[in-house]
């Protein structure tokens, strides 16, 4: 009986007796891989994905179209038996072992059984690796399994992969990075702090950029999103190069947070896209109702008539150490931390008498000076609903003082912590 076909009566015999059992549990023990046997599984049809579990043929559907096998593994990686829902009987790599090798490639198969994953901290602060290729049956690459890998500068994440989990490959060298198309699922801080990679292509199947993402990849200058992204997390492309950001049709939300400390000058969008528009560079909801956010790098601004909102955190952090806003009559409502300047800043705000409301933490200058000019009476601005803390920076970030200027008069409301 060929190689092959034992394979797959075991992996027969394992579904038909493991079916209900989980996807992949704690290992049985433990091999190290120094004669991998890297046959391949065939597919009658490789240009179609395989049908869903449905099929009657005898033979377990792979949950991908399976490309030819890699070549020249490396040997002597640190393996652990465990089981797969889709594989039955499979192999996780746990640890470096024995390899000596600066330039990984992670095999497909280990005495016939597909490797599956590779293991949580499987490769944590492994100094002289300089290249990884994941194997072609990988699917999931777990928490820091290469963090502070400081001499990786090139990293291969195969079509197979779909989930790459916290901090996977923070804190490295990577100089070039390309992630497969079936990734859906990617942890917070998954690619931070790897301040040499200048440019990145996001997979195809991710809807939702983790938070801090790329955080401080302060080369990073070139970012291609997904055309299936709803949302970017906090903080995802935080301390980067990026000077403008193309949004896709399927972007519904960012957060507020999302490009802070970034050198953003400029929001691109897809004009087919129903949530967003972008006007001069500067993100708004798609009927112009609200500012959801304005690029940190760019100089004074004047909010166009009709905006009825300044959503939360618009004006976040803004880079100006003085910084000068001026809203239209149509503006309602201030949200939290709609406008926020760095520590010993000063910023300016030029409001009508249509305003309503003033939520918390709306003007943020820590241990600086806001200045108000509104264009009615100290009575009317009385009349404005308020936050109690709609003078004050947003907590734990220090004092500051704030006037109101109006047509009859000066108001002056001072915060101070108290420590």
């Amino acid at each position: 009986m060929s190689a092959f076909k034992r394979l797959i009566c075991v992996l027969l015999a394992a579904a038909a007796l493991c079916s209900t059992l989980a996807s992949c549990s704690g290992g049985h023990g433990v091999v190290s891989d120094d004669a991998s046997d890297t046959s391949v599984f065939e597919s009658e049809s490789p240009s179609e994905h395989p049908s869903p579990s449905g099929d009657t043929s005898g033979v377990i559907d792979l949950p991908w179209e399976i490309p030819e096998d890699i070549e020249n593994p490396s040997q002597g990686l640190e393996m652990a038996e465990s089981y797969s829902k889709e594989y039955g009987d499979c192999y996780v790599v746990v640890g470096i072992g024995t390899c000596e090798n600066e330039n990984i490639i992670i095999p497909s198969t280990i005495n016939g059984l597909p490797v599956v994953e590779i293991a949580e901290n499987a490769f944590l602060r492994n100094n002289k690796i300089k290249s990884v290729y994941c194997g072609n049956r990988v699917t999931k690459i777990g928490n820091a399994a290469f963090n502070r890998c400081s001499n990786l500068k090139k990293a291969i994440i195969p079509a197979s992969v779909e989930i790459i989990e916290e901090e996977a490959f923070s804190w490295c060298g990577l100089t070039e990075l390309e992630i497969g198309d079936r990734v859906n699922t990617m942890g917070r801080g998954v690619f931070q702090m790897n301040t040499s990679l200048r440019s990145v292509k996001l997979p195809f199947s991710l809807t939702i950029i983790p938070e801090s993402a790329f955080n401080s990849c302060s080369a990073l200058a070139d970012v291609e999103l997904p055309p299936n992204v709803v949302y970017i997390n906090d903080r995802a492309f935080a301390y980067t190069a990026l000077k403008s950001i193309r949004l896709p049709a399927s972007v519904e939300s960012i957060n507020a947070a999302a490009f802070n400390k970034s050198q953003l000058q400029s929001f691109e969008v897809d004009e087919e896209n129903p949530y967003l528009c972008s006007v001069d560079g500067v993100l708004y909801s798609k009927d112009m109702s609200t500012l959801i956010a304005y690029p940190q790098n760019r100089g004074n601004y004047t909010v166009p008539d009709g905006v009825k909102m300044i959503d939360d955190g618009a004006f976040l952090r803004i880079a100006n150490t003085s910084f000068e806003v001026s809203l239209p009559d149509s503006i309602r409502t201030l949200s939290s931390e709609s406008f926020t300047i760095e520590y010993s800043g000063n910023l300016t705000v030029n409001i009508k008498k249509g305003l309503s409301y003033l939520d918390s933490f709306c003007f943020s200058c820590p241990n600086g000076c806001v200045k108000i000019s509104f264009e009615g009476t100290k009575e009317e601005w009385a009349a404005i609903r308020k936050a109690e803390y709609w003078y004050a920076p947003y907590e734990g970030f220090g004092s500051q003082s704030t006037t109101v200027k109006c047509s009859d008069g000066i108001l002056t409301f001072n915060y101070d912590p108290g420590y």
